[in-house]
């Protein structure tokens, strides 16, 4: 049996089940392709890594390996041993949230810098106060909707007064 056909077919699965995990991510976080900073190489570098750890472990679970029944039995180790809770945290560790949390919060701070009357107040304001989201999901929410108000009003609800003062 060719070692090298199966650790492709073993490549295959995991990257299935990698690919999967981060589509989910991607939904959980509200993330579109524009936010990830060049990160859409994550489920081949989680697969990558996966099967570097696992395919000794592999060899020696499935001891009977023939050109038969070689891609049932990585397909049955696939689901036995990465499950999709463990593939979901294989992702969420390799993902650079800092990135991503730096280009949304960018994106935000232009939304607010160049929406009346929101723009009024100074930047350094409105980055102190993006600064203040912790969560990419609430950070992707703020800059996909269309009206700031609802972040306004939850983070930066004295910038009436910051925006007199910044006049004066």
């Amino acid at each position: 049996m060719d070692k090298n056909r199966v650790i492709n077919a073993l490549r295959g699965e995991l990257l299935i089940k990698a690919q999967r995990s981060f589509e989910i991510y991607k939904q959980d976080n509200k993330l579109n392709q524009k936010y990830l900073g060049g990160q859409n190489n994550i489920p081949e570098l989680v697969t990558e890594e996966q099967v570097d750890l696992g395919k000794d472990e592999f060899f020696e679970y499935a001891e009977d390996l023939n050109e038969n029944n070689f891609v049932d039995k990585v397909r049955e180790y696939v689901a036995e041993q990465y499950d999709d809770d463990f593939m979901y945290g294989c992702i969420e560790r390799k993902v650079n949230s800092d990135t991503i949390k730096e280009l949304l919060a960018d994106e935000l701070v232009m939304k607010l810098i160049n929406q009346e009357p929101y723009g009024y107040a100074p930047r350094r304001y409105w980055v102190d106060k993006v600064n203040q989201v912790h969560s990419l999901k609430e950070l992707a929410t703020y800059v996909e909707t269309e009206e700031c108000y609802e972040f306004v009003e939850k983070y930066a609800s004295d910038w009436e007064d910051v925006m007199k003062e910044n006049r004066e």
